[in-house]
């Protein structure tokens, strides 16, 4: 309950700052793709939500609870579904280990959330009110400006890449997407946040070595009649 919680904040913050998309085509198209990811391998305590937001930008969020957003910048440069569901498998794999609540101290061994939400839940009704503003602000600090951890984000690639293989998308086209993006993300904010996109690209191209990973579809006719 308190990391749907958080979670539900963080995703009115990211909304307040930056609106949905305004296609309610490609909205939906994108939120079966995401679905269709986490049925398979997200986790079953939770209900995952999928949504394009109006930002020019290129990036994607995701919060505790499974509010999963990507910019309008990153989707379109997206060239196919299998380039979509890597993204979105990326954040699936955050969301999926806990780690804002691991980062924040939020987690405990068991899984579960730490005393430190409890001790503030027993406080009186304007310093819980206060506390959990701060832990928010503090976690949306994080997700939009400071980033998560690039040993993080190199994981979450990893996992990505297992999932792809999995729903048998085209393993190479996730890949091709980060060397595609490289040259802008070294002009925006993401490029502080993330490992560098070649660090990544030889990363995913040993962990589809080693594990002799497969994967064909790429739905390029699918996603261009609901995106492009």
């Amino acid at each position: 309950e308190t990391e749907l919680f958080i979670g539900t904040s963080l995703a009115g913050q990211i909304l307040s700052k930056y609106p949905l998309l305004d296609n309610p085509k490609a909205q939906e198209y994108i939120n079966l793709i995401g679905q269709g990811i986490a049925a398979m391998y997200g986790r079953s305590d939770i209900n995952y939500y999928f949504a394009i937001i109006d930002a020019n930008h290129i990036n994607a969020y995701a919060t505790p609870g499974g509010y999963i957003f990507i910019t309008n910048g990153l989707l379109k440069n997206c060239k196919n579904e299998a380039q979509l569901a890597g993204v979105f498998a990326h954040e699936i794999s955050h969301v999926n280990r806990k780690y804002i609540l691991e980062k924040f101290n939020l987690k405990g061994k068991d899984n579960s959330v730490m005393s430190k939400i409890g001790t503030i839940l027993e406080g009186s009704a304007q310093t819980t009110k206060t506390s959990l503003s701060l832990i928010i602000n503090q976690i949306f600090e994080s997700i939009l400006y400071k980033g998560l951890d690039k040993d993080e984000e190199l994981k979450a690639d990893q996992e990505a890449i297992l999932m792809l293989s999995g729903l048998n998308y085209n393993l190479k086209s996730y890949v091709s997407l980060l060397s595609s993006i490289n040259e802008d993300l070294q002009e925006t904010s993401v490029s502080h946040t993330h490992p560098s996109a070649e660090n990544r690209i030889v990363v995913l191209n040993e962990t589809i070595a080693l594990n002799n990973l497969k994967g064909k579809r790429k739905k390029t006719k699918r996603f261009n009649s609901y995106v492009q």
